[in-house]
């Protein structure tokens, strides 16, 4: 073979081997593959930027701010608050009003009764003196231990009716009185040293049975000058009694 052939042969076996074959790659040129979780789970660019800051409060418009409270005042759920309550009206006894003692004022000379309110009358009592500053006559008299004596001189009739009223007699003794000073503030002890005072037979009598009556002396041992003092059926405190004043 000539030199002609010889490069027409080789040029030939290169061009078929440019059509067929390609040559190896390195595996240091191979790309890495991407894990498909992977890339499905990393945020995009968009994703990973930092959130909106919140609006500044000039900036909320009036849709977004809060409603304001509700005034209940006090009130349960769905309830309108209770109005303020009113004044009382004066305490009353027997239909008549109170004193700042819770007791009916009495004056000396004046009946005073003791009725269920409608009618029907348990006793009557009426205080026919009061002797301020009193000077005991009794043989075991003692020294007031308040500062004076008061003695109130009581006529009274207990009704037939008392067996009604839920008490056996009408008891009336200085056990069953309350005394305030002239500043209105109670005596702790109105009975003090007044047992033995004067004699026995001048006390009032008590009890008194169901139609009977008694007139006798209430001594109380008080604070010198004014005051007042109050009978309660039974001496119960709390209850209204009858006071008087002198």
């Amino acid at each position: 073979m000539n030199r002609s052939d010889r490069i027409l042969t080789l040029a030939l076996a290169f061009t078929l081997t440019g059509c067929t074959g390609s040559p190896a790659l390195d595996s240091s040129d191979t790309p890495p593959v991407q894990n498909e979780s992977s890339a499905a789970t990393s945020p995009s660019p968009s994703a990973s930027a930092s959130p909106s800051a919140s609006p500044k409060p000039s900036e909320i418009t009036s849709s977004e701010s809060p409603p304001p409270p509700e005034a209940t005042g006090g009130a349960e759920d769905g309830e309108s608050a209770s109005p303020l309550p009113e004044t009382p009206e004066p305490g009353t006894a027997q239909g008549r009003p109170v004193n700042e003692h819770g007791n009916l004022g009495e004056t000396v000379g004046e009946t005073s009764v003791f009725n269920d309110g409608s009618g029907t009358t348990f006793a009557e009592m009426e205080a026919e003196e009061i002797q301020v500053d009193f000077q005991c006559t009794g043989g075991s008299a003692q020294k007031s231990i308040n500062g004076q004596f008061v003695a109130l001189q009581f006529s009274v009739e207990a009704q037939p009716e008392l067996v009604d009223s839920g008490w056996p007699y009408f008891a009336m003794s200085a056990r069953e009185f309350r005394a305030w000073d002239a500043d209105g503030q109670p005596v702790d002890d109105p009975v003090g040293n007044s047992a033995g005072c004067v004699d026995p037979d001048e006390l009032l009598a008590s009890p008194i049975e169901p139609g009977s009556d008694a007139v006798g002396l209430i001594v109380l041992d008080v604070p010198a000058g004014s005051g007042s003092a109050s009978f309660t059926i039974g001496g119960f405190e709390g209850s209204y009694g009858w006071e008087w004043a002198w």
